[in-house]
């Protein structure tokens, strides 16, 4: 009875004793089901930690600071570029809503007055060498920058001063010293110093056609030379290009060498914050909720860019695009931007910017052609028939087209009641007969002749 209950009787005594036979005992095989069962536990809540220190290791390492030594161009002690800040951020400006084609006499002698000491200053620069200081912080701002144009249209402003007076000779020289500024500014400097110069170049390059109309044999020899040393000085845009590049890449990699910077990149709190390479276009307005979530994955997949890796495909495209840059225009770039969501944002396509430098290169060069023609006539009594026939003594070599793959400007004799033309085959790269075309605006249409369009 006692046995049936559970109970056994061992030496007079009761034990309890388990005989219940649908419980089967604890096999080898249950005991190894446990022991996988609790450490699948365990890894499952180690995991998010082994993941979260993968993922703050490949942070760390991906945004390590680019062990990539940038090159640096010299800059002179005694800088012409110090004169031409200084200038620029003296200048007044206009004292008319109007250009100074339209002003009185008493007008442009007050400007030509109020702006002498200013201008004495940019004449200065020009006698000095110039160099762009080297520009390695994204940071830096350009006060001086609106001031240059204003020094191009002061120039400008002298010019019709002197025209006014009936000095001619003068005239021509304040515009060519406008071109000479202009040229001269970007040396040594990157993309935006560039834009800038072309602006100021093509300011006071806009009346010279008509203003070398009325000077004599000498003068015209004077603006000859005048004009050859100028282009002398022309940094070409391929270097301009080069610097740039350098300059990217050095304000990339001191983003992530200073860890105040470093650190907003690789923390979590900033990635709904705005970014300067968000993919999707931020406008700059005060973020949604919505937008604060559009900028994870951007911000996150910045973050675990490789640096070093970013820094090297950025500074192959700017040289490989400089080296092609410094070849004839083609109106194409076979130069792609490498197929990255960060630098497809960051780089521009350099190939359709260099048709602004063409475009004051092709006056420069239809001026040089223009000038020579004209005194020609003035030793000759008649315009040349041909360019060959202002080689070598007017002009020491046939100035190259821009937009001619290599070739010369194109020059027309007078025809009937026509004048002689000098024109370059522009944008299109098709030689139109002198048509005149746009020399601003896209797309590209007709030839780009002098006096014409500009």
């Amino acid at each position: 009875m006692l046995e049936k209950a559970g109970y056994t009787a061992i030496y007079g005594e009761l034990v309890f004793s388990d005989t219940n036979e649908d419980k089967p005992p604890m096999t080898e095989e249950t005991n190894s089901k446990t022991k996988s069962f609790l450490m699948g536990c365990g890894i499952a809540a180690i995991m998010p930690l082994v993941l979260i220190l993968i993922f703050a290791i490949i942070l760390i390492v991906n945004n390590r600071p680019p062990s990539i030594v940038i090159p640096s161009h010299s800059v002179p002690k005694v800088n012409g570029y110090d004169d031409f800040k200084m200038a620029a951020l003296m200048s007044t400006g206009y004292t008319s809503v109007n250009g100074p084609d339209t002003w009185t006499m008493p007008q442009l002698e007050r400007f030509a007055k109020a702006n002498a000491p200013m201008l004495a200053i940019v004449r200065r620069g020009l006698s000095k060498e110039c160099m762009c200081p080297v520009l390695r912080d994204s940071n830096t701002m350009f006060p001086e920058f609106v001031g240059m144009r204003e020094v191009a249209r002061a120039l400008r402003s002298e010019a019709y001063y002197y025209r006014k007076l009936g000095d001619h000779g003068k005239a021509a020289d304040s515009l060519l010293d406008g071109v000479e500024f202009g040229v001269t500014v970007p040396r040594g400097g990157v993309l935006i110093t560039h834009l800038v110069a072309i602006a100021c170049e093509a300011i006071a390059e806009r009346d010279l056609p008509e203003f070398i109309q009325k000077l004599n044999k000498q003068q015209l020899k004077h603006v000859a030379q005048r004009l050859e040393a100028i282009e002398k000085k022309r940094w070409p845009y391929s270097k301009v290009i080069l610097e740039e590049g350098r300059f990217s890449a050095a304000s990339l990699i001191a983003m992530v060498t200073d860890p105040k910077e470093r650190n907003k990149v690789m923390s979590p709190r900033n990635w709904i914050e705005p970014s300067p390479f968000e993919a999707f276009g931020w406008s700059g307005t005060t973020p949604t909720t919505s937008d604060r979530l559009k900028f994870i994955g951007p911000n996150v997949r910045f973050a675990l860019k490789n640096k070093t890796k970013l820094t090297r495909q950025l500074l192959y495209y700017y040289e490989a695009s400089a080296a092609e840059l410094s070849k004839p225009y083609t109106g194409t770039s076979k130069i792609k931007i490498p197929q990255d969501p960060f630098l497809e944002i960051m780089l521009p396509e350099l190939g359709r910017m260099r048709y602004s430098s063409c475009r004051v290169e092709t006056k420069m060069a239809l001026l040089q052609v223009d000038v020579a023609a004209r005194r020609y006539y003035a030793d000759k009594g008649r315009y040349p028939d041909k360019l060959t026939q202002l080689v070598p003594k007017y002009l020491k070599s046939a100035p190259v087209d821009p937009f001619g793959n290599g070739k010369p400007i194109k020059y027309l004799p007078p025809k009937g009641a026509r004048s002689f033309v000098v024109y370059s085959l522009g944008g299109n790269l098709k030689d139109d007969g002198g048509a005149p075309g746009k020399w601003i605006g896209s797309p590209p249409s007709g030839d780009l002749v002098l006096g014409i369009g500009d």
